[in-house]
């Protein structure tokens, strides 16, 4: 039996950008829930800890709750501020693959290119504009830099998921960066 549930076209808009190909929502909150229920529940003092609740309506009709800690290694703004770090540094080259949303999934896992890049020139409106996705705003200028002639903004939906990829890329790169200094 199907059952219909109402989100708001926010939540529905990031459901949307873990579709894969021709997803059905209900695919997509699948694999989400299975990776909920996969996670590693147990609590560290030195990692970002946050609690979720999902209400779920039992056998007598009442609602039961189910709680689970998610460990992260770093939040969002951290993970934004230090990729950011290291792309100021490299070649114009490099950061321009990760204005396209293959080579931001293959390395990151996201489903949205990883940096959007405006004219340095551009004024505001434009701006705004170019950190939106439907409606729903993907990117930030907060953690944004410069290279050439282009100003960056990046990605911020970052979620457990891509944690590990996260975490690789920053150890390889900022590894080469401290040896560049």
């Amino acid at each position: 039996m199907n059952r219909t549930i109402e989100v708001t076209d926010t939540v529905y808009a990031r459901l949307e950008s873990h579709a894969k190909g021709f997803d059905k929502p209900s695919n997509v909150i699948e694999r989400l829930l299975d990776s909920f229920e996969r996670s590693d529940a147990s609590p560290s003092r030195d990692r970002q800890h946050s609690e979720y609740q999902l209400g779920r309506e039992s056998g007598d009709g009442s609602h039961a709750s189910i709680k689970s800690d998610i460990e992260r290694p770093f939040d969002n703004s951290e993970i934004q501020r230090r990729i950011s770090r290291v792309l100021a540094r490299m070649s114009i080259e490099q950061v321009d693959l990760f204005c396209g949303s293959q080579y931001s999934k293959k390395v990151f896992g996201i489903n949205f290119p990883l940096l959007v890049r405006v004219p340095t020139r551009a004024d505001s409106q434009a701006r705004r504009d170019a950190v939106k996705n439907k409606g729903v705003s993907r990117w930030t200028w907060k953690f944004g830099f410069t290279k050439g002639d282009f100003d960056y903004a990046i990605c911020t939906q970052w979620f457990r998921w891509n944690d590990d990829s996260v975490k690789e890329w920053l150890e390889v790169n900022e590894k080469t960066l401290h040896q560049q200094d």
